[in-house]
């Protein structure tokens, strides 16, 4: 009884004053209050304060204004309006949303943008940053209650000062980016997955892993990490039990068949393409070293959260978290060598390693059994099944509302040959409203998407631009885009 109070005052004497100081830092670092320029750190983007930005940010709070029922040009107004720190005038934007080469990146990350939206319909402007507050906090509270339930209240408390000390987790976890409901699917399958010893096989488990990878297929932000994650559960299982049919092998292959059905899918939808896929240019031995050197400049916590991770990777008995992580780490060497060399695409290896981390440090200052944990029955799945289901529902209700209004009204029409003298298809190009979406037109009915507004509403429609001879290219509508936003009410 007398280790009790011993431990709590440890915790009022250096955990917590330890976690104080380390969130001070970090926040003044990243603008949250002191309005210092961060343009010098390439870890955090070019903007500073709260909530993260980096350029992006103007696509996806634009598009959660229209699912909130904003027309496309006074979603881009207001976001103008809101976010002052853009370099460019917001009407740059609208070739984002209408060229079907590029739009494809954009619309389909519908998971970040549909939660926002709720945001901005209850507190307009300022709800886009409470939502990804929400999210962000959420995941830590749940990432931080996963490790006090594994390995105690040092080891949570040590796991939170390495959370709130690190740059990329807190810039990324509550910014207005796609990683921030990545790493909130990512905790959860903290729960739902067999990761932790006090997990309990429940049916209700295959329910929530599917809704988890649907919801990350629509991130569209990291289509190898479902797979490469319960691969990782997979092959732990196997090297510990050496049997291939495993707690992980039913849950791998319908999370697997999953993540690819939803990939297909988004895909058809909206071809994948990450930039500069088809000439990537690959860092050299310089470029890696020089890329590592600003990681550890920006954001050393980090660094040592991974080499804290690996020290426990040798103390730990069940490895079953290792190789997890080990599969994300995977997953984001893909991405980061597929698209580009931003420092976001390695954010959801953090939720793996940081647990490790804080039980590494624990163990070293002895403060693994501080607080004897209660035995503690195994977890049920109602809570992970409740969250999910609401994020569900919610995005499900926002796509009713938004989608099932339609094209809207016709603000113009032109034929073919009006605009393009040279193309051998016939039939008329016509613009609806408010969304300014466009469609080639034949007898009377829409038989193909020629923008990006017109593409992301009708997932099913074809999209001629698919084919090299029609010649029907975006640069050509921009004087009929122009005088489609030019009509009253656009």
């Amino acid at each position: 009884m007398s280790a009790l109070p011993a431990a709590k005052r440890r915790i009022y004497r250096f955990y917590l004053p330890l976690t104080l100081a380390l969130s001070f830092i970090n926040f003044w670092r990243l603008g949250f209050y002191s309005g210092r320029d961060a343009s010098k750190h390439a870890l955090i983007g070019l903007y500073t304060g709260f909530p993260g930005r980096n350029g992006d940010h103007m696509y996806y709070t634009s598009m959660a204004m229209q699912f909130a029922g904003k027309s496309l040009s006074q979603s881009l107004t207001q976001v103008a309006a809101t976010f002052k720190d853009y370099p460019a005038p917001s009407i740059d934007l609208v070739r984002g949303y209408l060229d079907p080469g590029f739009a494809p990146l954009i619309y389909p990350r519908q998971v970040l943008t549909q939660f926002m939206s709720w945001g901005y319909r209850i507190f307009g402007s300022s709800g886009l940053g409470i939502s990804t507050l929400l999210i962000g906090a959420t995941t830590i509270a749940l990432l931080i209650r996963w490790v006090w339930r594994e390995w105690g209240v040092g080891a949570a408390w040590l796991t939170l000062a390495l959370i709130m000390a690190s740059s990329m987790f807190i810039w990324y976890s509550t910014g207005l980016f796609i990683e921030s409901p990545l790493l909130l699917i990512e905790v959860i399958w903290l729960y739902s997955l067999p990761i932790s010893k006090h997990f309990a096989h429940h049916r209700y488990w295959y329910y929530v892993n599917v809704l988890l990878i649907v919801l990350m297929g629509f991130t569209r932000q990291s289509p190898l990490l479902p797979m490469a994650v319960l691969a990782g559960g997979w092959f732990a299982q196997f090297l510990q039990r050496k049997k291939i049919r495993n707690s992980w092998f039913g849950i791998m292959l319908l999370g697997g068949a999953t993540a690819i059905a939803t990939y297909f899918v988004t895909n058809v939808w909206a071809p994948y393409s990450p930039i500069g896929l088809s000439n990537t240019r690959h860092p050299s031995l310089s470029a890696g070293a020089k890329y590592l050197w600003n990681f550890l400049a920006t954001d050393p916590v980090i660094c040592l959260t991974l080499v804290l991770a690996i020290f426990a990777a040798r103390k730990i008995n069940d490895k079953t978290l290792l190789w997890v992580g080990l599969g994300a780490f995977v997953s984001c060497a893909i991405n980061v060598y597929l698209a580009t060399g931003e420092y976001r695409y390695w954010s959801p290896l953090f939720i793996f390693i940081a647990p490790l981390a804080g039980y590494q440090l624990a163990r070293l200052i002895k403060a693994t059994k501080e607080i004897q944990i209660p035995v503690i029955k195994p977890a049920k799945p109602y809570l992970a099944l409740y969250l999910t289901l609401f994020i569900s529902v919610m995005i499900a209700l926002s796509s009713l509302l938004f989608y099932g209004k339609g094209d809207g009204a016709t603000r113009a029409t032109v034929p073919v040959n009006q605009i393009y003298p040279t193309s051998k298809v016939s039939g008329s190009i016509g613009c609806y409203g408010p969304s300014l979406r466009i469609y080639l037109i034949q007898k009377g009915k829409k038989v193909a998407a020629l923008d990006g507004t017109a593409m992301a509403a009708n997932p099913g429609i074809t999209n001629t631009l698919g084919g090299p001879d029609h010649g029907l290219t975006y640069e050509p509508l921009a004087r009929f885009i122009a005088q489609c936003m030019a009509v009253s009410g656009s």
